[in-house]
């Protein structure tokens, strides 16, 4: 996700425009890429992508997609969904996830894998399938 600087004069809510450094702060990235290279969708290149204070609202509803709890994975493993992320380099939605088992590693998937559809032993399931209270 990109950061904005926000302006270090008490009182004021202007934010700078992007590539600009608010005043007062030191070595502050607003999160401008001079190369242009960061252009990618969902990267926040975009006002219209981010709602109030800045919160973008495609992790917003890529949270909604997501919920946080406890899935299978098509092979029966557990994990718990803690939530989502976006990549700093391209912007793509992640979900961000922990194993319930072995050393309990925190893993990340982009968010369209982790939701898709898999082909096991002849039939279509999905890669991981959120469990209902009680199933869990």
């Amino acid at each position: 996700m990109i950061a904005k600087s926000i302006s270090a004069k008490k009182g004021s809510d202007k934010i700078p425009a992007r590539g600009k450094k608010a005043a007062g702060t030191r070595g502050v990235d607003s999160g401008a890429n001079d190369s242009g290279a960061n252009n990618a969708p969902g990267a926040g290149n975009s006002s219209a992508e981010a709602g109030i204070g800045g919160t973008d609202t495609r992790a917003a509803f890529a949270d909604s997609l997501l919920a946080p709890g406890i899935y299978r994975h098509f092979k029966g493993r557990r994990y718990r969904v803690l939530g989502t992320a976006r990549h700093s380099e391209t912007g793509e939605l992640l979900a961000v996830y922990q194993a319930l088992y072995g050393d309990f590693g925190v893993w990340v998937r982009p968010l369209a894998m982790f939701t898709e559809t898999v082909e096991h032993g002849g039939e279509p399931l999905p890669r991981f399938q959120r469990l209902e209270e009680g199933e869990e």
